[in-house]
């Protein structure tokens, strides 16, 4: 875990063993970018492992191998050397999220360098661009890059001091009047330093830059823009896309939080929550089309399970439901199931005797003579047939009336009379 000076002094710097792997780039004589490699080299409470890149070479450098990278110039000539291959390779760096460190004189007005660091490099012109030394240094606010760091006196022959502050850049340090450090978070974390580091001591006068406060605003300008700080404490550097959560960090296991644990830049499918119920499918989201379906919500009549329990409609006051597909009202007794109210194309009864036809349920009116047992009774009605009085040995009775009748009364008439005569 790296630790800030200020925290080392306090706890021994057998705590502080973390790297940050720093690309340094001299533009003109490479013995400048040397010295720079010394100067971060004898940090005591972190480790800077230097590689220093010829400008020739730059262009072609995969820069995503280090954690920030440092470049600049030792004085005259112009930044003319800083040349458009080199500054692509850079930007394509820096927008990937690498941290760059830029010092000592860049506003020779350049248009490669354009809108790359805190500064505007446009605005500096040829003869104001620098003040001659040594130069009084103030800090102006509180940022990481110069935290413990006091006003100090830079005796060198002279300070880059150029343009006004880029969007969203800060102001770190002042010296003759203008921002001499600055910094701001673009894609990548950048820190423009005026300072001469790059510098010949011989020829400029700059031996007090490698010790004391400057030395110290050097190192933690670069620890700043690697980000290197593990604040979580989870191991992971540069590389940790969160380093507020000890879970997350390049090749961590992702565990279902609906973060990035293992820095990919990749979410798993089975943490998306699509319907944004606050539950994820890995969390147990039983449809995650359905904002009503989800582990905790309450348990509706609509059939439906919606606290993702596997049962439906359960702990509801239930009512025994019967399939009714013929849609008459009477249901069929087979498939039956408890349901909490009454629903389309069920019955509470189970008084069909035939679900596909509704004209047969119990209680229907009969169809004599066809064969089917429309009110479920157990049995069709049939027509009776006139009585067979053969069959019983008896005669068949006539009736009274017609000639037979009239006559016959006649006549036993006529014999009453005469045996009464």
């Amino acid at each position: 875990m790296i630790l800030s000076p200020l925290l080392v002094a306090s706890l021994g710097t057998a705590l502080a063993n973390d790297t940050i792997k720093v690309a340094i780039i001299g533009m003109g004589t490479g013995e400048t970018a040397d010295e720079v490699a010394d100067q971060l080299a004898d940090a005591t409470w972190v480790t800077f492992e230097t590689t220093v890149i010829s400008e020739s070479s730059a262009p072609v450098v995969d820069f995503s191998v280090y954690d920030v990278v440092v470049f600049g110039k030792s004085g005259n000539p112009p930044a003319v050397d800083y040349t458009q291959p080199i500054m692509v390779a850079l930007r394509d760096y820096r927008d990937s999220g690498g941290g760059v460190v830029g010092s000592s004189l860049f506003a020779y007005q350049n248009p490669n360098l354009e809108g790359f660091l805190p500064i505007d490099m446009q605005s500096g012109v040829l003869d104001s661009h620098t003040c001659l030394g040594p130069n009084a240094l103030t800090v102006a606010g509180t940022h990481p890059v110069t935290s413990g760091i006091t006003d100090f006196t830079d005796t060198s022959r002279e300070l880059d001091a150029t343009g006004p502050l880029r969007p969203n850049a800060v102001s770190l340090m002042e010296g003759c009047g203008r921002t001499v450090v600055s910094a701001r978070t673009a894609t990548g974390r950048e820190v423009y330093l005026g300072l001469l580091y790059f510098a010949e001591a011989s020829s400029s006068d700059n031996a007090l830059l490698r010790s004391g406060d400057a030395d110290l605003l050097l190192e933690q300008a670069v620890e700043w823009a690697a980000n290197c700080v593990d604040g979580d404490g989870d191991g992971a550097l540069c590389s940790d896309c969160d380093d507020l959560n000890g879970d997350t960090f390049p090749g961590a296991s992702e565990i279902c939080d609906g973060l990035d644990n293992d820095c990919d830049g990749t979410l798993p499918t089975n943490e998306s929550d699509a319907d944004e119920d606050g539950v994820s499918v890995c969390g147990g989201d039983c449809d995650d089309d359905d904002p009503t379906r989800s582990p905790g919500q309450p348990e509706r009549c609509d059939g439906i399970d919606n606290d993702c329990d596997g049962e439906v409609d359960e702990d509801l006051a239930g009512i025994t439901l019967y399939p009714d597909a013929d849609g008459d009202g009477y249901g069929a007794p087979e498939g039956q199931r408890v349901g909490c109210d009454y629903e389309e194309g069920w019955s509470d009864n189970s008084d069909d005797c035939n679900d596909t036809d509704p004209t047969i349920h119990l209680g229907a009116a009969e169809q004599p003579d066809d064969g089917i047992d429309q009110d479920c009774d157990g049995s069709d009605i049939t027509s009776e047939p006139p009585p067979d009085d053969s069959a019983t040995g008896c005669a068949t009775s006539r009736p009274m009336g017609g000639a037979w009748g009239l006559g016959g009364i006649a006549l036993l008439l006529g014999r009453r009379r005469r045996r009464s005569v």
